[in-house]
């Protein structure tokens, strides 16, 4: 990822920043991007804005595991892919294998 993508990437979010329940650059190699999730609307959303300019919006569900906080999308997904915040804030995405990547918060 280039310097001046990540500074694009990490632009806040225009949202209140109690709807903010975090934002993560995510770095892997080719895709890369930012990921938001937050609650609008009484709903939970995971907005995606990767390198290349595009982006994806899914509703998630919120859940409690071992006193960390855990997203999945609502309806679930092919590969059992799951969002879990860790105790130093970063974003540790897993699927039906374990761990995929993790993703540093946006300060």
């Amino acid at each position: 990822m280039t310097v001046e993508e990540e500074k694009k990437l990490k632009t806040k979010t225009k949202a209140p920043v109690s709807d903010i329940i975090g934002e993560w650059l995510d770095e892997t190699p080719f895709i890369g991007g930012k990921t938001t999730i937050l609650k609008k609307n009484s709903k939970i959303l995971m907005i995606r804005k990767f390198r290349d300019g595009s982006s994806s919006e899914k509703e998630m569900i919120q859940k409690q595991k071992s006193g960390k906080l855990r997203f999945e999308e609502k309806g679930g997904n092919d590969f059992g892919e799951y969002y879990l915040i860790d105790s130093r804030g970063r974003l540790a995405v897993y699927d039906n294998d374990g761990l995929i990547n993790t993703m540093q918060p946006i300060k």
